[in-house]
């Protein structure tokens, strides 16, 4: 359906009227792929339905393992975690058989955020570790590769596993590198400052966080810019580095200012506050910090085939396309 953005609801619900199975499974999946961008779930998984047994009646199996795919989604959506698991499960055999393994990849690592948000971390890991290796086995997947090991650097912190919890995210870090895209591989290095900060190797920490700050001035993005000297600040504090940390802390602030973040403002007078030292000479303890942990949930890539939101939800303000995968 090459016209179909200009075509509105209203026309295409007439033209299922006298549709063909193969055009009638297009055009429900149309529908559906804009109810999911509508975030109306419960309307994205009926039609979706429909689309995938139109696309079964008239044999076409990549439309019905796309319509699988939305389904699957939407339930994720809605926390129903075990039709999610089974859709995405259904997706990835019928993106199989018509061979198309970056699909097939793409389903595994949906699955594995479908377990995440259900707590399911050790079963998150195995998807993720599934579709790393099939992405791997890609050629140009690199992007792709680096969100794997992330998502996984990411759940090994909560399940209280640093040092691998490192070494995937240096994975993930490598493969970032690799794509060309240097404020990807800041999500990696901050994931990993924040596991160091927790291990109590604040100094290795501030290295990352410094690397972090560097590139975000380089590419110009005055919130990232702001956000990476907040966290920065956090990590001079806990590394006794109290001017240092102010500094830093005072950048910040200046920069959420001029973005109106007033919220961001706000904590940035907070973690200063921690900076002063006491009325007995002494400095005030430093507690964990309390700004927001570093994105685990990168934005839905860009790629034709893998243009589905990575996540149910992400942290960055800016999620992905959330239609079906190689549309």
């Amino acid at each position: 359906m090459d016209e179909a953005d200009q075509v509105s609801d209203e026309q295409l619900w007439l033209r299922l009227a006298g549709a063909e199975p193969g055009e009638r499974a297009e055009i429900t999946l149309e529908l559906a792929e804009r109810a999911a961008g509508q975030d109306d779930h419960e309307r994205t998984v009926t039609l979706a339905k429909a689309a995938a047994e139109a696309a079964e009646g008239a044999a076409s199996t990549s439309a019905q393992a796309r319509a699988t795919y939305l389904a699957a989604d939407a339930h994720a959506e809605l926390g129903r975690i075990e039709q999610a698991l089974a859709g995405y499960q259904a997706a990835a055999t019928l993106y199989r058989a018509v061979l198309d393994e970056e699909c097939v990849a793409i389903c595994h690592f949906r699955a594995g955020w479908a377990l995440s948000a259900g707590g399911r971390l050790d079963e998150a890991l195995e998807q993720w570790e599934t579709a790393e290796r099939l992405f791997a086995g890609q050629p140009n997947c690199d992007d792709e590769v680096g969100k794997c090991a992330l998502a996984r650097g990411g759940a090994l912190q909560r399940l209280g596993r640093p040092e691998e919890a490192l070494e995937a995210l240096s994975q993930s870090r490598d493969a970032f590198r690799r794509y060309g895209e240097p404020t990807q591989t800041t999500w990696a290095d901050d994931q990993a400052a924040g596991v160091l900060l927790r291990m109590g190797r604040s100094g290795q920490a501030v290295g990352w966080l410094e690397q972090c700050e560097f590139v975000a001035e380089a590419v110009g993005d005055p919130y990232r810019l702001a956000y990476a000297r907040l966290r920065l600040g956090v990590a001079l504090r806990t590394d006794g580095r109290l001017s240092a940390a102010r500094r830093s802390i005072r950048r910040a602030r200046r920069g959420f200012r001029q973005q109106g973040s007033l919220a961001d403002v706000a904590q940035c007078d907070r973690e200063t506050a921690v900076c002063w030292p006491c009325r007995a000479g002494r400095t005030r303890p430093v507690a964990a910090s309390t700004v927001p942990g570093p994105c685990s949930t990168p934005p839905g890539t860009t790629r034709p085939c893998a243009a589905s939101t990575w996540t149910p939800a992400s942290c960055c303000g800016t999620s992905g396309d959330t239609r079906s995968p190689c549309r």
